[in-house]
Formats: structure tokens, C-alpha cells, sequence
């Protein structure tokens, strides 16, 4: 399996919430929520904000998507997330950590695109 088939490979159930499949969409939703988990900055954060940031990813994935787009666009994102902390179970926290570093990690690899080049415009650049 690619890294991209990683992204759409359906639904992960993480305790009992059922996650939808990571999307470009997850990723504008976490940056506008200032989910810093995915920028590897997880041990920098309290126990506090890792708990926030680990809620509203989940909620960000398993809410009903018309409500966290509208959340969202109307700017209350973090009453949502503050109501759906009372679905989350304190066992599952592990598990969607787990979850976020698993997406974190094929994130990157996404990421990194090459370039190829037929011929070097510079012979002394390296590679050539």
C-alpha cells in the first residue's frame, strides 16, 4: 500500500468513535484549530493542550462533517470540541495519540515530493 492509499483506506474505529479517512480537508480543519500535534511539536505542549489538541482531532474526525464545517466557518469549533471531551473516554487518548502519530507520519512522507530533471542546468550542481 502507498502512502496515498494510507490516507483513504476507510474509517479506523478508535474506541467508540469511528474516525473518517485523513483528508486535505482534516488537514485545513487541524491548522485552523491550531492542532500542532501534526508538526511534531507534541512534546513541547502541557498535558492540558495535548489533551485538547488529541479531542479535536477526533472531533474534527468523527463529527458529523456539515457540523464542522459550519463550526468552522462561524468560528466556535472550540464549543463543539468542549461538549464532544464528555464522548471521549479516557482510554481512548492513548489510542488517538497513536492514531495522530500514525497520520503525522504518512503526512510527511506525502510531503516530500522529488524533482526529477532531465538535464542539469548548473553541471557542478551536486548530484550531477
Amino acid at each position: 500500500m502507498s502512502t496515498d492509499d494510507a490516507f483513504f483506506d476507510g474509517p479506523v474505529d478508535v474506541g467508540n468513535l469511528k474516525l473518517r479517512p485523513f483528508s486535505i480537508g482534516s488537514m485545513t480543519a487541524c491548522r485552523k484549530l491550531g492542532l500542532t500535534l501534526f508538526m511534531g511539536e507534541g512534546d513541547k505542549l502541557s498535558a492540558e493542550e495535548m489533551q485538547r489538541q488529541v479531542v479535536a482531532f477526533a472531533w474534527v474526525q468523527s463529527a458529523p462533517l456539515a457540523t464542522v464545517q459550519r463550526a468552522l466557518r462561524e468560528g466556535n469549533a472550540d464549543e463543539y470540541t468542549a461538549r464532544f471531551e464528555f464522548e471521549v473516554m479516557p482510554g481512548d487518548l492513548k489510542a488517538l495519540e497513536r492514531e495522530i502519530n500514525r497520520i503525522s507520519e504518512l503526512a510527511a512522507v506525502a510531503a516530500v515530493d522529488t524533482v526529477s530533471r532531465e538535464t542539469a542546468s548548473d553541471p557542478n550542481e551536486p548530484g550531477n
